[in-house]
């Protein structure tokens, strides 16, 4: 999330976390594999965001 320039304190929220520590805490945890699921998650977001060219769209 903040290759996406999501600030930080939207994190515990998104996640559900009253408490900041709660989110801190989880993300200094998190495995490889869920660090890999997370990156896919970005790559997959920051492609639905992406215009499509003319050529893409088919005119």
């Amino acid at each position: 999330m903040d290759s996406l320039n999501i600030p930080i304190g939207a994190v515990p929220w998104i996640l559900g976390h009253e408490c900041r520590i709660t989110t801190e805490t989880c993300l200094n945890s998190i495995s490889d594999r869920e660090k890999t699921t997370i990156n896919i998650f970005e790559g997959v977001y920051k492609k639905s965001l992406r215009i499509p060219t003319k050529k893409e769209r088919g005119y």
